[in-house]
């Protein structure tokens, strides 16, 4: 075999495993969070307070873990068919919770100002923290 040819062989051999890797990532259906075990229980405060402590030393704890956060909710919105609560943290700092496809507000009695249960995916923070993939545990814990 001339060395063309072998580079040809090693090419093809190359993309068709870069092939493979980008079907098996993106052929990963999302988790439900419902079947997924909750690793902590904190408040919103303890969330920021947890990382900020020992230069984000903590912060590794939560990443790509489900938790359960309960805290006030200071938004809600709505954008296309995904829904977004917004719970009072630290300061200024607040958790960004992305609802899973199946949530709707309406079958779910929440207001701002309700305390309430999430849970998510923990991906981290920049200003605000981000769960992904969450539902609600417990609403309206202030009655």
């Amino acid at each position: 075999m001339s060395i063309k040819g072998f580079r040809l062989v090693i090419f093809i051999s190359i993309v068709m495993f870069l092939g493979y890797i980008l079907v098996s990532v993106f052929n990963n259906p999302i988790p439900d969070t419902r079947q997924t075990k909750t690793s902590f229980r904190l408040n919103a405060d303890e969330l920021f307070g947890g990382e900020n402590s020992n230069s984000g030393k903590n912060n590794s704890l939560y990443i790509e873990k489900a938790i359960e956060v309960r805290g006030v909710i200071k938004d809600l919105t709505k954008n296309d068919d995904s829904y977004t609560l917004y719970l009072q943290g630290e300061g200024d700092n607040g958790i960004l919770c992305e609802m899973q496809d199946d949530f709707h507000f309406n079958d779910n009695k929440v207001e701002l100002g309700d305390t309430v249960i999430v849970k998510g995916v923990y991906k981290g923070h920049l200003l605000d923290a981000i769960l992904l993939n969450c539902i609600l545990v417990s609403e309206n814990l202030n009655e």
